[in-house]
């Protein structure tokens, strides 16, 4: 079984940034990027992996692209701008935790954004610690990057797990032995996950409610990747999906199952609903089939229906 779990900062435990910081001040500055990039693409570097203070570098860039503010407030104006985090990946970490899997956070990063991750985010609190390019002295697409992790750690590559967003990465950790992983994709996260862990470790993502979808999806607390939406109903893909393609369709007002539907038309209007993502997907040509339970067979209390197609993949 894996003890140990090692998960990307930037675009895994942090959401993808919609453009990058350089794009960002680009646009808010009025500067031409091209005058921008050339600083990330060397300078920048060298603070990642520690060789310079990025204090020490900016000031002259700063000047160039007409900050008019302390480097300190330039930092600020950059990490706030990257700090949105995955709340219910961090859930699943959480519950990796609490089955006693070590998980820890690593990030290609200068120092200051590793201690405002750690300190100011709050990800201390989330992983039993963290590795920074910059305390390595290499960055992830170098295989020496993990090669400490495991050495600092104790841990065989066969008892280590990685994800991140960029193959490279992926790539470099795997020439150790490591199972990585790109992360692309939540559901496919949480399946990976039940197939790299016995049985009576899964369920990475149970939740303490009885309304999953009033209580978690309608309140913002988990992403769902929505197929479609009305004033009245949301289809989503499952967030633990057990078919290739698996599809939640729920109304937005909390009825609490099939028998206490006061207004039929409601059943009507989520099987019209349902149609329309059949008839979308083609579906109506290959398989298909809708499942709504209840009574013991009703794990969220809050009436929802299953659509599914492709094949059963657990």
């Amino acid at each position: 079984m894996p003890k140990v779990v090692l998960f990307d900062a930037d675009g895994v435990v942090v959401r993808p940034r919609q453009k990058y910081f350089s794009e960002k001040y680009a646009q808010d500055y009025n500067i031409p990027l091209e005058q921008i990039s050339p600083f990330f693409k060397t300078e920048y570097k060298k603070a990642a992996t520690g060789q310079e203070d990025i204090k020490s570098l900016l000031p002259s860039y700063l000047k160039e692209w007409g900050w008019t503010k302390t480097v300190d407030e330039f930092l600020a104006y950059w990490f706030e701008s990257e700090k949105d985090l995955d709340t219910q990946l961090l859930r699943v970490v959480a519950n990796l935790r609490e089955k006693g899997v070590k998980c820890y956070l690593v990030s290609d990063n200068e120092k200051y954004r590793g201690q405002y991750l750690m300190q100011t985010v709050g990800l201390a609190d989330k992983f039993d610690g963290a590795f920074f390019s910059y305390q390595l002295g290499v960055t992830k697409s170098n295989s020496g990057f993990f090669s400490q992790i495991l050495e600092n750690l104790s841990v065989e590559p066969q008892d280590t797990i990685y994800w991140d967003d960029d193959p490279k990465n992926v790539a470099s950790a795997t020439t150790l032995g490591i199972s990585a992983f790109v992360y692309d994709d939540f559901g496919e996260f949480i399946r990976k996950l039940d197939e790299l862990f016995p049985k009576e470790m899964q369920g990475f993502m149970a939740f303490d409610t009885e309304d999953f979808y009033c209580d978690m999806v309608f309140s913002g607390k988990v992403q769902v990747k929505k197929v479609r939406e009305t004033d009245e109903l949301l289809a989503f893909y499952h967030t633990r999906p057990s078919w290739t393609h698996h599809i939640v369709v729920v109304p937005k007002k909390h009825v609490k199952t099939l028998t206490e539907v006061q207004d039929m038309g409601l059943v009507k209007r989520i099987f019209e609903l349902i149609k329309e993502i059949i008839l979308e997907y083609g579906w109506a040509n290959t398989n298909f089939k809708i499942i709504n339970n209840g009574g013991s067979f009703q794990d969220s209390k809050h009436l929802h229906f299953h659509l599914l197609s492709g094949e059963k993949i657990r």
